[in-house]
């Protein structure tokens, strides 16, 4: 059986001799050697005349998969086999593989060592064969990371031709496609070595911070296609957690080699924009922050919501001399999102940056998000954030590294929380806030949460950094912190129909991944998010009270009489309320339980079994509660009532959580 030894070449003059070599010193005779050059002018043709076995060529190409089809077309060999210029076989690797293929296999994977200049250290790479091992290629040893550690018959590259506009990962698209076809097979054998240096391409790509992403993989969805659907939604989270984990890798790597973003342009103007409400204590460190930025295209729009401290008045005295800094204000108190919209309507700047009074920017956040909006011509770049306490100390609150596209693709980013619903870590392109008319719900409390979906739904790209960009206020006397009242109780119930009428704008519900994306929405931000807090209001609102706050806050939300949906609602709550004793105590012990059983499950089976039991029964129970709850509305209410747990999706979460 014949080898074909096929390399591609650029200004290789400094290691294609050791590859030469690698190869002639092999111990199988049978094979020959191509080498296809794109015009080198360091010296490497030179090196090449020195061996006249060589079968080369030197001219212009398209990248690298151009080449190795190039190469491929010239090659005359059952077996074929590529060898970048920069890496190099193991003694006896022929010989491995060539029993493999006498046995009448089509593809063969051994082993590489992986000499990384950019992590500082030497692994080897012990790679997975099958299709579904290798789509979970994040993970380590996934795929052979190197085309030095498989061998294959042509037959295989007919079918599988090398994707020429695919210039950074075409080696892992080939071999998706060719395991989607062919059985591989693996040698235990370290076939050679794959120097991952810091001029290489991968070194160049994997730099980048928007590298990993669905769409540097598009190859991957025709693969994925053919998954169950609960399989499909397992492997794209499980994906968009490994590609977070990996994206933050790399930027760490960066910072630690020292390679930063571009200085931002100074051709683009920011928007900041700070609503004003009984902050007069904070507000001063929030707009010195900005000002501190050490970028001179700002405007800062203060406004002033018609705050009894008179904040605007201490803002227009302390910063009036300063043009960057305007006032606006609002002859009534209007809420947060009616401030928001206040200032995205006079805002001027190209980009738009929300923050609240209580809250400051880190040293350098703001220019960093702008040169990463730029860089990566990002509709929104978002960064990290550290809770800040009035005692100095902090801690991570929200802090991710990843990038994407909009659309479905990254409402499931939002679904996972790696994008969140608070609106002041992220930098947006104002001319996209406005082309889409995205403005902030106003006279309801969560008015973020349908500005974040819709913004991330219509965004074109996405990118997020876990550089900590601002300091987040813990403030004792913030609107989520405060005595929750009817208006927050309002707010509470209104986030189901309107995340259910964000869905049906945006086609959600028409096919299974949509659907699938829709509950997940609902679960994540609207049961999962509100349940803590309705819980709290029922704590903190004495019945006497909760009774009319419940009738009116239904009246808003909800198109019937707002005394039958109250007292809908009212039962509901209060046998909640009435259960819920009886589920903590059954949950406590529960817990004292499964503590003890843990400690011997492994030595007795029978124990395991006791513990499935007692498992499944308070998950039962978990579940069960608001289901229950309708047993005690009346016959005649109960039609009105399955209707609005349907909008709420109370069947479909735990209540406590």
């Amino acid at each position: 059986m014949l080898i074909s030894v096929i390399t591609p070449s650029f200004n290789s003059s400094d290691f294609i001799e050791r590859a030469i070599k690698s190869v002639m010193e092999q111990d199988y005779p049978h094979w020959e050697h191509i080498i296809i050059d794109g015009a080198s002018n360091d010296g490497t043709l030179e090196v090449l005349n020195k061996y006249p076995h060589l079968s080369w060529i030197s001219e212009s190409d398209n990248g690298q998969a151009d080449a190795m089809n190039k190469g491929f077309t010239r090659s005359k060999g059952e077996i074929v086999v590529y060898l970048n210029a920069d890496d190099y076989f193991f003694a006896g690797a022929f010989s491995a593989i060539i029993a493999k293929f006498k046995e009448g296999v089509d593809f063969v994977v051994g082993n590489i060592l992986i000499k990384s200049e950019r992590m500082g250290v030497e692994f080897l790479n012990t790679p997975r064969i099958t299709l579904e091992g290798m789509l979970r290629h994040w993970e380590p040893n996934s795929f052979c990371h190197n085309p030095v550690g498989y061998f294959y018959r042509r037959e295989v590259q007919k079918s599988c031709p090398f994707n020429s506009n695919n210039y950074a990962t075409m080696d892992l698209e080939f071999l998706l496609d060719a395991a989607a076809l062919y059985s591989f097979s693996k040698v235990e054998y370290t076939l050679g070595c794959f120097m991952d240096g810091l001029k290489t391409k991968t070194h160049q790509t994997q730099t980048q911070h928007n590298y990993w992403q669905p769409a540097t993989f598009p190859y991957l969805d025709r693969h994925i296609a053919h998954m169950p659907q609960n399989a499909r939604e397992q492997y794209l989270a499980e994906r968009r957690a490994g590609y977070a984990a990996k994206q933050a890798e790399s930027n760490f790597r960066n910072r630690q080699e020292g390679i930063v973003l571009p200085q931002p342009s100074e051709r683009a103007s920011i928007s900041v924009i700070i609503p004003a409400f009984n902050c007069q204590d904070y507000i001063g460190r929030a707009i010195d922050s900005v000002l501190k930025q050490h970028y001179s295209r700002l405007e800062i729009l203060v406004v002033d919501d018609a705050s009894p401290d008179d904040v605007g008045r201490l803002v227009q005295q302390r910063y009036g001399h300063d043009s960057r800094v305007k006032v606006l204000r609002h002859s009534e108190n209007k809420k947060l999102g009616a401030a928001r919209n206040t200032g995205l309507k006079n805002a001027l700047g190209d980009y738009v940056f929300f923050l609240d009074a209580d809250d400051w920017l880190a040293p350098g956040g703001l220019r960093a998000l702008l040169a990463l909006a730029e860089q990566y011509s990002a509709d929104i770049a978002a960064c990290g954030v550290q809770k800040a306490y009035s005692n100095g100390a902090t801690e991570l609150y929200h802090a991710f590294s990843f990038a994407c596209r909009g659309g479905r693709e990254a409402l499931w980013y939002l679904a996972d929380y790696y994008i969140g619903t608070i609106v002041w870590n992220k930098l947006y392109r104002r001319q996209f806030l406005t082309e889409n008319k995205l403005l902030f719900i106003e006279d309801y409390y969560h008015e973020d949460v349908i500005f974040s979906m819709r913004a991330t739904a219509l965004c074109k790209n996405y990118i997020s950094t876990d550089e900590i960009g601002i300091n987040y206020f813990h403030n004792e006397k913030s609107i989520t912190r405060s005595t929750p009242a009817a208006l927050h109780l309002a707010s509470y119930l209104r986030i189901w129909p309107d995340i259910d009428k964000f869905s049906d704008e945006f086609g959600l519900k028409g096919d299974e991944d949509g659907s699938s994306l829709t509950r997940e929405l609902f679960h994540k931000h609207a049961s999962f998010d509100m349940a803590p807090k309705l819980r709290r209001y029922l704590d903190a609102t004495p019945k006497n009270n909760r009774l009319d706050h419940i009738q009116n806050a239904s009246a808003r939300v909800f198109p019937m009489h707002k005394e039958m949906a109250g007292d809908i609602l009212e039962c509901i709550f209060s046998q909640i309320l009435k259960k819920e004793n009886d589920f903590i105590s059954l949950e406590k012990k529960f817990m004292e339980v499964e503590e003890k059983l843990n400690n011997a499950l492994s030595k007795n089976a029978a124990i395991f079994s006791e513990l499935t039991k007692i498992k499944s029964l308070a998950t039962s129970l978990t579940k069960s509660r608001a289901i229950n709850a309708i047993s005690f509305i009346s016959p005649r209410a109960q039609k009105n009532a399955l209707e609005i747990l349907k909008d709420l999706e109370i069947l479909s979460y735990k209540f406590h959580d």
